[in-house]
């Protein structure tokens, strides 16, 4: 059985030469087709030795603080910027190679990887603006570490080959070997709450293929085997917004796929499908609002749970691996040091009136006569905008046409009490928010 060795303290991790970057700016206007609106943050394609650098991970702590993470012709790449991408350095972190970077709040954080001189991943802590004295555990060969997850403050959950788990409940102060009790690979982890987590998995190799959906309890302990996909199907991403209701992504035989489940991964439909290309990583930013990105620049978004996805123009034909969310922004990057840059159409407030959407929420209450309530969003809304009802099992119940001055009149006949999420509007001017109907 493998055991983690006691934790040791790296010994240096400089700053290297700065990065010329800029800030996003305002994007485009409102329009009823999906027309580009991401922008691309200069960054360099190639390290100092001329190999191509290819970004495979993205966290932020707030909008200003950052790190990129990846390899260039398999040695470590990490850049960390404190001006919100404007500019960014390189950190010497030979001879690790981070797989997942995880920034949390005053840019502390955590990052995983293998190591490029012995067969051994590593877990570590990241202390921003003193990169001397970040810390890492080292895991005995060969297991290396995929993934790691943040259940909560304390707890740490990393995952990797052959099946093996590594996890902490104390910040790392001790350490837990566990197992999935099976021999595949694991290469994805997420956990929707602190007691339910899942992962993708596939059999174990030089490069795994995942095609399983593995699911946990809490600080990853006692796993059970949620779903197997066929063989021709390779998943690339996993996201899940609550324990039962989750996407993955990835690719089969006639090309990209995206599945979903209402059931904690019982049972899996097909949402999407391509011809073309395949989808490495999806995140959510809330309930409704998702993206999955992919080869080619292909960058898709959802607006309903996961119910139906469109493309949208990334200005890229880079391969993009990692995505996260960082305060009113979403970003990617891929290959050749790709860094792309969105604003989130969610994070346009709602202007306050009609039945209160100061928080972009409004209270439903039966009218004593008509069965019907008007909703106004205090903004004009592009022709043809329909405000969509979605229950907690991510299912779409009731549709309802708004007119060009942003009213909505909702029918309650048929709607049963409780909290419904809504998406209003007409593709890059749609708004979400939730609706307690009584």
């Amino acid at each position: 059985m493998h055991t983690l060795l006691s934790r040791t303290a790296i010994a240096r991790a400089q700053r290297g030469c700065s990065i010329a970057g800029i800030l996003a700016c305002c994007l485009g206007a409102a329009s009823s087709v999906a027309t580009a609106q991401w922008q691309t943050i200069p960054f360099p394609q190639t390290d100092a030795h001329g190999q191509e650098i290819r970004l495979s991970t993205i966290s932020f702590s707030g909008g200003s603080v950052g790190y990129a993470g990846g390899e260039a012709n398999s040695s470590g790449v990490v850049a960390t910027t404190h001006d919100g991408g404007a500019t960014w350095s390189f950190i010497d972190v030979d001879p690790l190679v981070p797989t997942r970077i995880i920034l949390q709040s005053e840019g502390m954080g955590y990052l995983c990887g293998r190591r490029t001189d012995i067969e051994a991943g590593f877990i570590g802590k990241i202390l921003d603006g003193q990169e001397d004295n970040w810390e890492f555990w080292y895991t005995a060969p060969p297991v290396y570490v995929a993934d790691i997850a943040t259940p909560n403050a304390n707890t740490i959950v990393a995952v990797g080959d052959s099946g093996h788990v590594i996890a902490t409940t104390d910040g790392g102060k001790n350490w837990l070997l566990r197992s999935t009790n099976r021999s595949e690979s694991l290469q994805q982890i997420v956990f929707p709450n602190s007691a339910t987590g899942y992962a993708l998995a596939g059999a174990p190799g030089a490069e795994v293929q995942p095609n399983l959906v593995m699911k946990c309890g809490e600080a990853g302990a006692d796993w059970t085997l949620a779903y197997q996909f066929p063989a021709t199907t390779m998943l690339g991403g996993i996201a899940f917004t609550s324990p039962e209701i989750g996407v993955v992504v990835g690719k089969d035989e006639n090309g990209p796929v995206i599945l979903k489940t209402a059931n904690g991964g019982a049972e899996w439909k097909q949402v999407y499908h391509s011809k073309w290309g395949q989808l490495t990583n999806v995140q959510f930013v809330n309930q409704t609002e998702g993206y999955a990105v992919g080869t080619g620049g292909l960058i898709l978004r959802t607006m309903d749970a996961g119910e139906s996805w469109t493309a949208e123009e990334s200005g890229s034909t880079k391969d993009l691996f990692g995505i996260c969310k960082a305060g009113n922004s979403l970003w990617v990057v891929g290959t050749s040091g790709t860094v792309l840059k969105r604003a989130l159409p969610s994070a346009a407030p709602l202007t306050e009136g009609g039945i209160g959407l100061a928080t972009r929420s409004a209270l439903i209450a039966p009218h004593p006569v008509e069965s019907v309530s008007r909703i106004q969003l205090g903004e004009a809304m592009p022709q043809g905008s329909e405000l969509t009802l979605i229950d907690l099992l991510g299912r779409t119940v009731a549709q309802f046409p708004v007119d060009p001055e942003g009213n909505a009149v909702i029918d309650r006949s048929g709607l049963a009490a409780g909290l419904y999420q809504f998406v209003v509007g007409s593709g890059e001017q749609s708004r979400t928010g939730t609706v307690v109907v009584r």
